[in-house]
């Protein structure tokens, strides 16, 4: 099984709660007399982000306590600050750097890493995020070979897409889901996924919106042979 560190994702909060109920430190001695014990206790309930000022007292904060009470513990500005979102890209990084060093990292762990990436996806609402992993990983996958798992990844992907991207990139995985089901012989989804194209006179005569368009009268040949 591959080492991943999905289970440390928090958010700023959590992360604060969780090192003080461990060490039974009250609110009061993170706080100190810089910060209030109710901005302590939003940023714990994920009500507002920490700001580095914030985040530098508290590190300063447990950091002397762990010294004082002589607890083989540390705790780092940097840590503090990161968000899920931050976490994840380091993830993202991290796996696919594994991919292009191990590829039998696909057939022995990926379907577990997706399963954990989409989990703290929608835990999180980091549906931008959700899109570009998705998009990312179809095209590393379908680099080394592996078709059908690349249609279901870019799949994914498309169903993550919420309209925050250049229209490029939505067309392109358009594009190559269109692709793959014809070469792995899912012609229905060849159709199925055009008619979600975005309808614009700027896109009608580029060049990826006439190849989405060749692979739509490729499966409508296709089915009407089979018929």
């Amino acid at each position: 099984m591959v080492i991943i560190h999905l289970l440390n994702i928090k958010t700023q909060g959590q992360k604060i709660r969780e090192i003080r109920k461990r060490h039974k430190i009250r609110q009061e001695y993170v706080t100190g007399n810089l910060v209030t014990r109710n901005l302590i206790s939003m940023i714990e309930n994920d009500k507002v982000n920490i700001s580095k000022n914030t985040a530098k007292i508290v590190t300063e904060n447990l950091n002397k306590y762990f010294k004082e009470n002589k607890i083989k513990d540390s705790v780092e500005m940097s840590y503090i600050l990161k968000t899920p979102k931050d976490h994840l890209e380091e993830e993202i990084y991290y796996i696919f750097q594994r991919i292009e060093e191990s590829p039998n990292l696909i057939e022995n762990d990926l379907e577990e890493i997706i399963i954990e990436f989409e989990y703290y996806f929608k835990r999180y609402e980091l549906y931008n995020l959700g899109y570009e992993f998705f998009r990312g990983l179809g095209e590393k996958i379908y680099k080394l070979g592996y078709c059908e798992l690349a249609r279901d990844l870019y799949i994914k992907a498309f169903n993550y897409y919420y309209g925050e991207f250049q229209l490029e990139s939505i067309l392109n995985v358009i594009y190559m889901i269109g692709d793959l089901s014809l070469k792995t012989k899912n012609y229905d989804d060849v159709i199925k996924y055009n008619r979600y194209l975005f309808f614009d006179s700027s896109i009608q005569n580029s060049t990826i919106y006439k190849n989405i368009e060749k692979n739509e009268l490729k499966a409508r040949k296709f089915i009407s042979k089979d018929k």
